[in-house]
């Protein structure tokens, strides 16, 4: 049977999922989520909508609808843009 989680996510539209170890983390229209125990808890890039989300062995990457491309820190919660026009300050 299907559970719905939707603590701590407010956007229902979620456009990738991918697993690091144990933890699952969602790429939505509103940034980047984890999954801890049976809520969602933000991790990033609020107000970014994120494409597509991949892991490396120490980093994951998402992909933004503006043709960015972010890296997070181990633990997944900076996020430093390493592809695309930059923000402004």
């Amino acid at each position: 049977r299907w559970t719905p989680v939707r603590g701590g996510m407010k956007t229902v539209y979620v456009n990738e999922l991918t697993p690091v170890g144990s933890v699952l983390y969602a790429g939505t229209r509103d940034g980047v989520f984890r999954l801890s125990g049976d809520a969602w808890e933000r991790v990033g890039l609020e107000g970014e909508v994120v494409t597509a989300l991949t892991a490396s062995d120490k980093a994951l990457f998402a992909a933004t609808w503006g043709g960015a491309i972010f890296r997070s820190d181990e633990q997944h919660t900076e996020w430093t843009q390493v592809y695309g026009e930059q923000a402004d300050p």
